[in-house]
């Protein structure tokens, strides 16, 4: 829900008047949500629909090949 121009500057005004200590709190409280809010949405992607994704990466490269090389860096 869209709050308006009019009541967003109104928000910056009073979040302005903070401490400094208050107004960082203030940003990363909101970072934070928006961060969450992102996650949540990103976790709505059906498995289904990566499929694939990445393709062109593993093109051409033999599976049991790149396992072998994978194991082999784990003992380094």
């Amino acid at each position: 829900m869209a709050l308006g121009k009019k009541r967003l500057e109104e928000l910056v005004r009073i979040g302005g008047r903070l401490p400094e200590r208050e107004q960082l709190e203030l940003i990363a409280r909101l970072s934070a949500h928006l961060a969450n809010k992102r996650a949540r949405r990103a976790q709505r992607v059906s498995w289904m629909e990566m499929a694939g994704v990445g393709a062109e990466v593993w093109k051409g490269m033999d599976a049991q090949e790149y396992v072998r090389q994978e194991r082999a860096s784990w003992h380094m």
